[in-house]
């Protein structure tokens, strides 16, 4: 009784299969290929978007962190230069360097920094880059700049005055003055970003604006009392 009942059963399952198996099979294929190539379509988006993004902030990371350090130094130096305590013991410029006028002693760096640099350099050494107030000094200085080159070197001397807080607002740093007595080079000063003052051996020693973040040799000045 049970192989008849089971024939037919059997035989219609078969009969089914026969007619449609193929055509589902088909379809499933079909159903499962599509998923899948959905699926490898949006890991391969989902990563590439993933990628862009890193390699975008790495390079502005890289970006950010140059104009972050450079900012970073610069305030740094700056933030030292405004807590130092001048020594008081001002004979250090004037045993380092050679000339000696008008209760003033004058050291030429031989090695070249950044104005800030500069700066705390005179400053540790008990004097201050060097301001130059009339007509006298500032060709006395000129001419021991030019006896101060180094063969077929035209050197840059940084001085002390800036206009760092205001734009063509030129001071001394050290004495907090405003410049009265100057001898620009032609087309000089410079707009932006040139606010630091040196003598430019390239044109006769006249003052001309520079980077402050520009590397140069220097003039330390001290009183000599």
């Amino acid at each position: 009784m049970e192989d008849k009942e089971d024939r037919p059963r059997q035989s219609r399952i078969h009969l089914f299969l026969r007619r449609y198996g193929r055509r589902l099979f088909i379809s499933a294929a079909l159903i499962v290929g599509c998923l899948t190539v959905v699926g490898i379509c949006y890991i391969c988006f989902a990563l590439g978007e993933k990628s862009t993004g890193k390699e975008g902030k790495t390079s502005n990371s890289i970006l950010g962190t140059e104009e972050e350090d450079l900012m970073t130094d610069t305030q740094t130096l700056i933030n030292e230069l405004k807590n130092i305590s001048v020594i008081k013991d001002n004979t250090r410029i004037c045993r380092i360097g050679k000339y000696k006028k008008n209760n003033r002693c004058y050291y030429f760096s031989s090695t070249t920094k950044n104005w800030f640099e500069a700066q705390l350099f005179c400053k540790k050494q008990g004097g201050y880059l060097v301001e130059i107030y009339d007509k006298k000094e500032n060709l006395y200085l000129k001419r021991l700049a030019s006896d101060n080159q180094v063969l077929g070197d035209k050197n840059v001397y940084f001085t002390g005055c800036n206009d760092i807080e205001n734009s063509y607002s030129w001071i001394w740093d050290h004495s907090k003055m405003d410049m009265k007595f100057n001898d620009w080079g032609t087309g000089q000063p410079n707009p932006e970003y040139e606010n630091c003052i040196a003598l430019d051996g390239e044109d006769n020693f006249k003052w001309h604006d520079y980077p402050c973040t520009s590397k140069q040799h220097f003039i330390c000045a001290a009183d000599n009392f």
